[in-house]
């Protein structure tokens, strides 16, 4: 069995309002594998990111305080990235993201949102607009789950599912 695609999907460079494309392999480093499948260490990156002289990618993490966008988050963190750290509920936990990031010597923000209001979506793009200039990277990583059989689903922990993990994509998205 051979090894899964990586879901370049994740990631865009945005030119413009409303505008979104895939960041080109050689900006993104993080998301080759070396030939063993593994990714390349932070360090690896740092110094492959000065050896191009670039400037650090911003990239926005949704649901950033926890779990994989916590560690997607203090990955890009440890690369040389300016990363918007994303939350909804436990802002306690961004803050650390967001300290630890600036501990390895990177910039981040926290912004309390949720990705499934398109109000809030609008203010956490223009955050790190106003911040940094652009977005060059968005990591759609926020998501919800409601556990359990179909059946005993109600229709509104079925419609908080599909707001976030669909919706939020698409207005993420659209910004």
């Amino acid at each position: 069995m051979g090894s899964l695609a990586r879901p370049n999907s994740l990631f865009f460079r945005t030119k413009g309002p409303g505008r979104a494309r895939k960041v080109p392999s050689e900006v993104l480093a993080f998301q080759r594998s070396n030939s063993n499948g593994s990714f390349p260490s932070s360090e690896q990156l740092e110094l492959e990111a000065s050896q191009k002289n670039m400037e650090a990618p911003v990239v926005v993490v949704t649901g950033a305080s926890r779990g994989i966008g916590r560690a997607i988050a203090l990955s890009l963190g440890k690369a040389p990235c300016k990363v918007l750290v994303n939350y909804a509920r436990s802002s306690m936990q961004a803050e650390e993201v967001s300290n630890l990031i600036e501990a390895f010597g990177g910039q981040a923000l926290t912004f309390e949102g949720d990705v499934s209001n398109e109000a809030d979506v609008e203010s956490m793009i223009r955050t790190a607009v106003d911040a940094w200039g652009t977005v060059d990277v968005l990591v759609n990583n926020a998501g919800i789950t409601r556990d359990g059989l179909l059946m005993r689903m109600k229709k509104s922990q079925w419609q908080e599912v599909i707001d976030l993990n669909l919706t939020g994509v698409f207005l993420c998205m659209q910004v």
